[in-house]
């Protein structure tokens, strides 16, 4: 399965500009430059204990149809996992997303400068369903995120999921509808 790489550094570079104090909400980005045009929906600065900075939910047109993937970035330079772990030891083995009270179970996929998760594939391409998409659009509270990063043997503190991410949904429903709208 091909995860989405052509928007990452644009989101990168929204990331490095507001790289100042906490923000809260989420915001839309319509990227009419690239071909597919990628667009997306970005929560920043959530609270996490893997060194992730942001959440983006992306779309982009494939076969016709709007492709959405889940998308997380670093805050700072290196992986997205536990600090306390050395890079070579991470390892991206399982993720579930809680939202609105139901649980989604996604697979995480590394993409370079970014961790894709995933609960579906349009057209070969690593996706989000739409029911997940409409989740987090519709839901109050946040979206948290649980992600197993680092093998047990590690040490007992790993075990499980050892790693999250909270954003809160605020703005979520405005940003995604103005994404929906022009992924078409």
């Amino acid at each position: 399965m091909r995860v989405v790489a052509g928007s990452g550094a644009a989101i990168a570079a929204v990331l490095m500009l507001s790289a100042g104090p906490v923000l809260a909400g989420w915001s839309a980005t319509l990227n009419q430059g690239d071909a597919p045009p990628y667009h997306y929906a970005v929560a920043e600065r959530g609270t996490s204990t893997a060194n992730i900075g942001a959440l983006a939910l992306e779309c982009h047109v494939e076969g016709g149809r709007p492709v959405w993937q889940l998308q997380l970035y670093p805050a700072s330079e290196g992986p997205i996992g536990p600090a306390a772990v050395a890079a070579e030891e991470i390892d991206a083995r399982g993720a579930y997303l809680a939202i609105g009270g139901k649980h989604y179970e996604v697979d995480p996929l590394g993409a370079g400068d970014f961790l894709a998760l995933s609960d579906s594939s349009a057209d070969g391409f690593a996706g989000i369903s739409d029911k997940v998409v409409e989740a987090i659009a519709t839901a109050a509270g946040a979206v948290e995120i649980f992600l197993d990063m680092v093998p047990d043997q590690a040490g007992p503190q790993y075990a499980g999921f050892e790693s999250t991410a909270v954003f809160a949904l605020q703005g979520a429903g405005a940003a995604i509808a103005e994404v929906r709208g022009a992924c078409r």
